[in-house]
């Protein structure tokens, strides 16, 4: 994404709590010292959230906040300096956001006069007077960088729009709340609005973290830990790690030799040197043929690159060392190895970032990798990647001086103990039949991926969606009144499984892909999973004499389906060109997220994921 000029629309679909920012420019996109406004349609779920719409960060501070406290409600507010002492000040409105509905909000800095001002649905809420000026933030913009529920539309400006300005625009920025975005996907996004036929097949959003939204989500100061987080596409981990310095000291009572601190000049005892890891590993998505990736470059890296590769990049910053204790001049090493997950893959490292270094030189620096997952007999395999540092040339020490930048805290490398990073490669072909009367060459395909598998899959539908709405509305009523579904329960109360959105542990439970060309296990006809799942979908619409396509949750495709055989199921009529067009859905999900069916004994269990269903009927 490049930098914005006078203005720049973007509509996106809100992810799961806690995985925000939204989305991130490549750079920072207004001068934040001069006038500036920033507007976005939202709807929120809760008034008392905690939210900021954007942001573009400093080092300690982000100079505006546009968003919503539970103390102070809607909120324009600036800050007096990029140091955790400054100040903020602005507008807190005491005015509620809207609850479950759009509402335009828009925020104007006016450098000259000093004031800040918001607006709601286009009329003046407060202007506030100001006693600072406002200071640049270099980073990249952020949006939706806290926050939980939906933005579209979100609009800067490099100047105060005026009242009738921002009349006009709530006015004319209609598109939100005509047609608000359906939120249709997984971890990363299959981003559409409601109004579209189909996904984009060419455009896939990653979700890819950088090392700056890295460590925003990681731990801000010395939190001794390693903390990680993942989405499909991408995983993230922070780490703060530290060393002192002992020396042998000998007792003059009984000339016994025992480990003390190494003392500063002042008689204390400081901790010698403390620092900061980032480490961003991205996987991607291969196009039709296989041979490159879909959005090639959103992360920033440039050149060829197939499904089977993935980046890496390891950062240090926050390096603080005692000058006395000469620990500055001591050798850090950065050393990444790989590993196949079997002997008939490789998991080569493609580029090479490892570096040997003072500690002094480390501050501020970053180290790229590249890593390929290859094998001529396996479609499936796994490749782990263990990024270490050590640090050399130690007078003495106590404790560990080797490090694990993700994983456990007693990962041992020395013994064979590791919980390194790991991702699933394929060379599968996977994708579904065209819609409608597409041409082939524009039937969606998807050859080749890396992904994180354990990261939990959920295929989000929406029940005002126009074309998948009267499916999504028989998916809520499974999940919400089971019992009032067909077919009974002849025991028992019915709870269908799947659902993210659940409750208690069974609701929760997974759903499990199956391979429906495979023998059902126990059947005592021999039939497969396929023939048993329509053979009691078909029983049971027939007997609840349903009316239009019988459409049955959970899907064919998993193993909690109605051919499982424990009446956690339901089947209705729906229209045969809403079910279609769900069923396309389902397997762009399924593909895009590389969601896969068991494959004999060489992988024997199918993938897991979740169903979430956003509105009510």
């Amino acid at each position: 994404m490049s930098n914005w000029s006078e203005w720049q629309l973007l509509a996106v679909d809100t992810v799961n709590p806690g995985e925000e920012p939204l989305a991130q420019t490549a750079g920072p996109v207004i001068r934040s010292d001069q006038s500036f406004t920033v507007a976005a349609w939202l709807r929120w779920a809760d008034k008392d959230g905690n939210y900021s719409v954007a942001e573009q960060r400093g080092v300690h501070q982000a100079p505006f906040r546009l968003g919503n406290t539970a103390d102070h409600g809607l909120v324009f507010t600036l800050t007096s300096a990029d140091s955790a002492a400054a100040i903020n000040e602005g507008v807190l409105s005491g005015v509620e956001p809207p609850v479950g509905t759009w509402f335009h909000l828009v925020g104007v800095y006016d450098a000259a006069a000093k004031t800040a001002t918001l607006y709601l649905d286009g009329k003046l809420v407060k202007t506030q007077s100001l006693s600072f000026a406002g200071w640049h933030a270099e980073q990249a913009m952020t949006l939706g960088s806290s926050m939980r529920g939906d933005l579209d539309e979100l609009r800067t400006y490099q100047r105060p729009l005026t009242a009738d300005e921002v009349g006009s625009l709530a006015a004319s920025s209609t598109a939100a709340a005509a047609t608000p975005p359906a939120t249709a996907t997984a971890t990363a996004e299959v981003t559409e609005s409601a109004t579209q036929n189909e996904p984009d097949p060419y455009e896939v959003n990653y979700r890819h973290f950088s090392l700056d939204t890295c460590r925003a989500k990681g731990p801000k100061e010395a939190i001794w830990g390693i903390w990680t987080d993942a989405t499909v596409f991408s995983g993230c981990s922070v780490r703060w790690f530290g060393i002192s310095v002992w020396v042998n000291d000998i007792d003059p009572d009984t000339g016994t030799s025992k480990k003390v601190r190494l003392k500063l000049p002042d008689g204390s005892p400081g901790l010698d040197l403390m620092m900061r890891s980032t480490t961003v590993i991205n996987t991607y998505l291969g196009t039709r043929d296989g041979s490159g990736i879909r959005n090639p470059g959103s992360d920033g890296v440039t050149g060829p690159l197939t499904p089977q590769e993935f980046s890496m990049w390891v950062a240090f910053d926050q390096v603080d060392f005692q000058l006395e204790t000469g620990i500055g001049n001591s050798r850090l090493e950065l050393s990444v190895t790989s590993k196949p997950g079997s002997s008939g893959s490789t998991c080569a490292k493609t580029i090479n970032g490892d570096r040997e270094a003072p500690v002094k030189d480390w501050n501020g620096t970053m180290r790229y990798f590249r890593f390929k997952s290859e094998s001529s007999g396996e479609e499936v395999r796994r490749c782990s990647v263990f990024p270490w540092v050590k640090i050399k040339d130690l007078v003495t020490s106590v404790g560990p001086s080797s490090f694990p930048l993700w994983g456990k805290l007693d990962d041992d490398r020395q013994n064979g103990i590791w919980t390194p990073p790991t991702v699933r490669c394929d060379d599968l072909t996977l994708g579904p039949g065209s819609p409608g009367s597409w041409p082939e060459e524009k039937r969606v395909r998807y050859t080749g991926a890396c992904i994180f598998p354990d990261v939990s899959r959920i295929y989000r539908t929406d029940v005002d969606h126009v074309k998948r709405g009267p499916v999504a509305a028989h998916i809520w009523a499974a999940y919400n009144t089971p019992d009032d579904t067909v077919p009974k329960k002849a025991q028992g109360q019915k709870v269908v499984p799947g659902n993210w959105d659940g409750t208690t542990a069974r609701a929760r439970a997974p759903l499990t892909r199956i391979n429906e060309n495979e023998p059902r296990p126990l059947d005592p006809d021999g039939r497969t999973w396929g023939a048993v799942q329509v053979s009691e979908r078909t029983k049971a619409c027939r007997a609840a004499q349903v009316v239009g396509d019988c459409d049955e949750f959970p899907f064919n495709s998993v193993k909690e389906g109605p051919g499982w055989g424990d009446g956690n199921f339901s089947v209705r009529g729906v229209p045969v060109k809403n079910n279609r067009s769900d069923g396309w859905y389902l397997t762009v999900f399924y593909s895009r997220y590389r969601v896969l069916i068991p494959e004999g004994t060489t992988r024997p269990n199918g993938d897991r994921f979740w169903v979430s269903v956003k509105g009510t009927p």
